[in-house]
């Protein structure tokens, strides 16, 4: 949120001072939440420059996704099974 003006970061132009601090705030915590939940399959996420994630095995193995939802794809092509993002244990770490 704006404190000048008190717009919420949806509603800053983007052009405004706001809207880059309060998106890489959300962005911040996209990417904290994403790696807690994909730590608990065995897997690393690092945000990438723009909205790129590179998502990692422990073993080495990479798969690239473009934005937060493709995440969830990249993350399912390495390990070979689906990741509920609404499991229960995966809620709780929201």
């Amino acid at each position: 949120m704006c404190s000048a003006c008190e717009f919420k970061a949806a509603m800053v132009p983007p052009g405004h001072p706001a809207a880059s601090a309060e998106r890489a705030r959300d962005l911040d915590r996209q990417v904290r939440v994403l790696s807690e939940v994909l730590s608990g399959y065995g897997l690393r996420l690092k945000a990438l420059p723009g909205s790129r994630f590179a998502v990692t095995t422990l073993l080495g193995a990479t798969a690239h996704a473009d934005g937060p939802e493709a995440v969830w794809a990249a993350a399912e092509r390495l390990i070979g099974q689906p990741i509920d993002p609404l499991d229960p244990r995966n809620l709780a770490l929201a």
